[in-house]
């Protein structure tokens, strides 16, 4: 004779298999002081013990978590804009050197200079003020052509340079449609 198990039926008031969820009162406030330490949505998940989808679905479903979490990435970024200021213009601090000498080991207090960082600048720059700092400008130039009922464009009212730039643009244009070489 076979013996066979019997599948023991499970009422309803069981528990879904998974863990407690560990949202509490206080999660949005530590949400905004570990994302002001620049902590990721994967930094934050393994902080507070759970996935990073539970993480995503806090932040979906959660609006006060949602908000605290770009209150956090906010401060963050404060923080930073912050420190590339100081790198920009140049800063000083005191600091103290410890030094060991046969007497025992001495602890002078120093002024540590950091002068302006140029790269530091040039970033800012062109940052904040792209119109004049950018790497690439734009110009803008505006040019009256006459198109012919044939087809034909009116290129003399345009300068001996802007027509070498339309040929050029042209040629390029019909070697990527034809694939034709043009000296």
């Amino acid at each position: 004779m076979i013996r066979t198990r019997k599948r023991k039926v499970r009422p309803d008031t069981y528990r879904k298999p998974g863990r407690k969820g560990v949202y509490d009162s206080t999660t949005p406030e530590r949400a905004i002081w570990l994302m002001a330490r620049g902590l990721t949505e994967k930094d934050l998940a393994v902080a507070f013990g759970v996935n990073v989808t539970t993480i995503e679905r806090w932040q979906r479903d959660l609006p006060e978590f949602s908000e605290a979490m770009q209150k956090g990435k906010k401060q963050a970024d404060e923080n930073v804009v912050k420190s590339l200021y100081k790198s920009a213009m140049g800063y000083s601090h005191r600091d103290i050197k410890i030094v060991s000498t046969k007497d025992g080991v001495l602890t002078i207090p120093i002024l540590k200079h950091y002068p302006p960082d140029v790269t530091a600048c040039i970033f800012w720059l062109k940052n904040r003020q792209r119109e004049d700092w950018a790497d690439v400008q734009k110009f803008e130039s505006t040019a009256n052509m006459n198109i012919n009922v044939n087809g034909k464009l009116d290129l003399s009212i345009l300068s001996g340079e802007e027509q070498r730039l339309i040929k050029s643009i042209a040629i390029k244009r019909l070697k990527s449609i034809e694939g034709v070489r043009h000296n």
